[in-house]
């Protein structure tokens, strides 16, 4: 995904937004201090804010204006700069995946696994190589935690499904992620909630199902996703398509 053209993902946002009845719409991009977080190039609190306010406007529709800054504002946080150390970089992709848009999916991210040594060492054991650090877990599944789900260590993204054995590929690896949706999902709902895939490569062996990610969560997901694999890349051409 390109960043500069994450804006057109926008419309994503509004379609998934959770309907509302009330005619009154949010006016939360006007306000004073998020007009001077933005002014002072702090994207990270400015999303925070922009949350926070759409957060407690339960009984309100996001406006258009509000939806829009929403968005650009997830871009200017996943901006690549190769001056950002690892640990900034991973802040930012968790700021963005901690958002109230996305319905607050359970993710599990670095400090978790500092503080869980025995599941930092179980999971996925048998693909991940020795030395590699967990920054992010989704656990997919609804039996049996933490037997299948996607992950993202400083290296590699790493993921199993309900059925098949677990998968590991390098960042280097990655050229290509494709969000796709399986018609046919339905009968099949014993293995997923959703009909969405990511599809990594244009390989349909390599997909990973999206299960209990909410739709809405699918545009900050894979972009905060894309962001964290392309810091980490060591190649010289560190993009990915979408």
């Amino acid at each position: 995904m390109s960043f500069n053209n994450l804006c057109q993902y926008s419309l994503l946002i509004v379609l998934c937004w959770p309907p509302s009845s009330a005619a009154v719409t949010t006016n939360c991009h006007d306000t004073e201090s998020l007009k001077t977080f933005r002014e002072q190039g702090e994207y990270i609190k400015a999303l925070n804010e922009m949350d926070n306010c759409l957060a407690l406007a339960v009984d309100k529709q996001p406006s258009k204006n509000d939806l829009h800054l929403f968005v650009d504002l997830i871009k200017q946080v996943l901006t690549k700069d190769y001056s950002t150390s690892l640990e900034q970089a991973s802040h930012n992709f968790q700021s963005v995946l901690e958002i109230y848009l996305l319905n607050k999916p359970e993710f599990k991210f670095a400090h978790y696994f500092e503080n869980h040594p025995t599941e930092n060492t179980q999971l996925f054991s048998k693909v991940r190589e020795v030395g590699e650090k967990y920054y992010f877990y989704y656990d997919t599944g609804r039996l049996f935690s933490d037997s299948r789900g996607i992950a993202l260590t400083d290296k590699s993204l790493i993921w199993k499904n309900f059925i098949g054995k677990a998968h590991r590929l390098a960042f280097d690896d990655i050229q290509m992620l494709t969000l796709v949706y399986d018609k046919g999902y339905f009968l099949n709902k014993n293995l997923s909630w959703t009909g969405w895939k990511l599809r990594i490569n244009n390989n349909k062996n390599n997909e990973i199902r999206l299960s209990r990610l909410p739709v809405e969560a699918l545009m900050p997901f894979l972009s905060a996703m894309t962001y964290f694999i392309n810091f980490n890349k060591t190649t010289a051409d560190k993009g990915i398509m979408v």
